[in-house]
This record gives structure tokens, sequence and C-alpha cells, in this order.
């Protein structure tokens, strides 16, 4: 049962019957014999959800997608040896929109496979300019994320391998980050589409590792390359004993079976000094660098900077 409330700003009868139809909605949702009252801001959000729903289709045709570029760095130089393009949605209405406002929501409707296929075009060939462009630069890779999602699909997977086949892409310089989650939850742990997508010379990483529910069996089964290990492994403070030694496990077991491991979310300095302690070579965050537009990290590697933690005081 919905049973909706007559309020002063409720205009025609018709309006509260909606507002009663929806709560009774909502009521079926949360399974049976119960009764729902209506709730205008559940109401706002599920109009807004089903307006960016029939939005999300039109978002890469409009060219309403845009991307944003983090350096990945080696610890102890400073040198920027990779980037992670970031995908933001610049909405007509609602503005710029981060990937958690919608790339659940495009995992929902489908529009995920052209989202995912326009970010690894663009940003595969803007790292390709860049390496062509700036002789430093030639060793520079770009990490694209993968949905969960777009492993299975055989006609997704078919798009992606024909961009990579692209010699202007450059695969054997792209890295391609799968969240541990998602490649426990697939049905052969996604290792044949990784396996098919490593014959053009991409690089796979394992993002979030540490947080996910794959075994050290499974682990050992995937194409993978580099470890990505959670910005949560940094969450406590410099003396905190049990983060270290976890840090310090996850780099031994990367080191055990020969890949790279980046470390995410370094926010402060003391974080820095853990992870070059226990002898991480290679991060990324706030400390080091926010994420920016391709003219901002251009100018980044056009300067051949080395990125090191600001002044003691400075943010």
């Amino acid at each position: 049962m919905g049973a909706a409330l007559r309020q002063p700003e409720t205009g025609e009868p018709a309006e509260l019957s909606r507002q009663a139809d929806f709560a009774m909605y909502m009521a079926k949702q949360g399974g049976k014999g119960r009764y729902q009252r209506f709730d205008a801001e559940g109401y706002d959000r599920m109009a807004q959800r089903a307006a960016l729903r029939a939005d999300l289709a039109t978002a890469v045709p409009r060219r309403q997608l845009q991307l944003e570029y983090q350096p990945v760095a080696e610890l102890r130089t400073g040198e920027i040896v990779g980037v992670e393009a970031l995908v933001r949605w610049n909405h007509p209405t609602l503005g710029l929109l981060q990937p958690g406002e919608f790339i659940p929501l495009a995992e929902e409707t489908g529009d995920i496979e052209a989202i995912g296929r326009w970010v690894l075009s663009t940003a595969s060939r803007q790292a390709a300019r860049w390496r062509t462009a700036m002789s430093q630069c030639g060793n520079l890779w770009v990490s694209i994320n993968l949905s969960s999602l777009q492993l299975p699909s055989p006609r997704n997977l078919a798009a992606i391998e024909s961009i990579l086949r692209d010699p202007a892409s450059q695969a054997d310089k792209i890295v391609l980050e799968v969240t541990e989650t998602a490649l426990a939850s697939s049905v052969d742990g996604g290792i044949t589409a990784l396996n098919r997508l490593k014959s053009f010379g991409v690089r796979i990483a394992i993002d979030d590792f540490g947080t996910g529910y794959s075994s050290l069996s499974t682990l050992a089964d995937l194409p993978a390359d580099i470890l990505k290990i959670d910005r949560s492994f940094l969450a406590g403070d410099d003396t905190d004993g049990l983060s270290a030694a976890l840090l310090e496990g996850i780099l031994g077991l990367a080191q055990k079976l020969n890949l790279d491991a980046i470390a995410e979310g370094i926010e402060d300095p003391a974080q820095l000094a853990l992870l070059r302690g226990l002898g991480c070579r290679l991060g990324q965050g706030y400390l080091l660098s926010r994420p920016g537009p391709a003219r901002a990290i251009e100018a980044l590697l056009a300067a051949d900077a080395r990125l090191q933690p600001p002044p003691e005081g400075q943010a």
C-alpha cells in the first residue's frame, strides 16, 4: 500500500494520486505486506535518475564526455611514467558529473559499451600524440578502466579489439584496468576475454586490489601485469603497523608473481614515505598530482616535470 498526505503545495487531485502510486511502487520494491508514505526527496531522485537514463544514450554522439588524466609517477624520482584516463560527463543542465554519478547507471542501461569504447579510443590516441610530440614521453603509457560488463559481451569485445588493432592506438602502451571484484564475479574470472585482449600487446592491471574476493590461486591464473593497491590500505596513519604490514605483504606478493605494483590514493607525505620505505616503485594520488584536462597534463609532460610533494604546510 502507498499513501500520500496532501500538502499545501499539492496541486490537483491527480498529483496526489501520482504520489500515492509512487509510494505504492516503493512499498512493492521493499517486499510484501508493507506500506510506504510518499517521499518527495526519493521521488525527485528517481525522476532525476530517469532523466539521466534518457540523456545517457546521447552523451557520446553529442560529444558531452570529456577526459581528465591523472599521472602515475616513479615514487623515488617523481618521473611521470603513465597516466590514468578518467571520464567525466559534461551534462547540459547538471554540469560536470563524476564517474560515480553516471557509470553505474550506464552499466544498467547498456550505454557503458559506447562510453567505454569512446574512452579507449580517445585516451589511446591522445597518449600516442604525446609520445610522438615529446621525445621524453616515448615510453609513456595510458591506463583505461574497463567495466565488468564489457568483458562478457562478444560484440563489445570485438569492438575493443578493433580499436586495439588500429596502429594509431599503439596497444603496447595501453594498460586495461579491471577491478578484482569484477573478475571474481565473472564465470571464468574474465580470463578468456583478458587473454584475447593481451594478444594485442596491452597490459592488464587488477584495480582496487585487496578489496575483492578472489583467491590467491585465482590471481596466479589471471593474465595480470600490474596490481593497483587500493587506497584503503593507506587510510591509517604513518604509525599504523597493520596498514604497513598489509602493504608490505601485497608488495611482496607482487614481487613474487613478477607483477608491477601501483599504490593509489597517496595524499600526504607520511604515506609517500611509508611506500618508499617499503620499496613501492609506482604511485598516484593528490599529493603528487590531481587529475587534469589534457592541456594541463601536456604542460607537465612538456616541462619534463618531476612530481614531488609540496613543501611542508602547503597543499
